[in-house]
């Protein structure tokens, strides 16, 4: 269930004209629906797609080594999901507990 509502919220910040209700409701869906929004960016907007990993902070190195992968799309998608799953756990991990 968290993996799912992580690629929500990685395909929502991607797909930022998209509503949450047209997104798929399975894990495998989000990340098909993600990996070709990624691959519809690197083929026509890519200033645009390297702006909306900047702003997700998935990590240089990791953009560049997606990018030099067979399936850059897909390499940069699970990157992305990555770099969300890290955020959340570091989120659950530090959250303040209100006494």
């Amino acid at each position: 269930m968290v993996a799912t509502a992580l690629l929500r919220q990685a395909a929502l910040r991607f797909g930022q004209e998209t509503e949450a209700e047209a997104l798929p409701s399975d894990e495998a869906g989000l990340r098909a629906w993600l990996t070709a929004r990624v691959e519809h960016l690197l083929r026509t907007q890519p200033a645009l797609l390297m702006s909306h990993l900047y702003r997700v902070d998935v990590r240089e190195a990791d953009v560049q080594a997606a990018l030099a992968a067979p399936e850059p799309a897909r390499a940069l998608a699970d990157a992305l999901i990555a770099r969300e799953t890290e955020k959340h756990l570091y989120r659950q991990r530090y959250a303040r507990s209100d006494p």
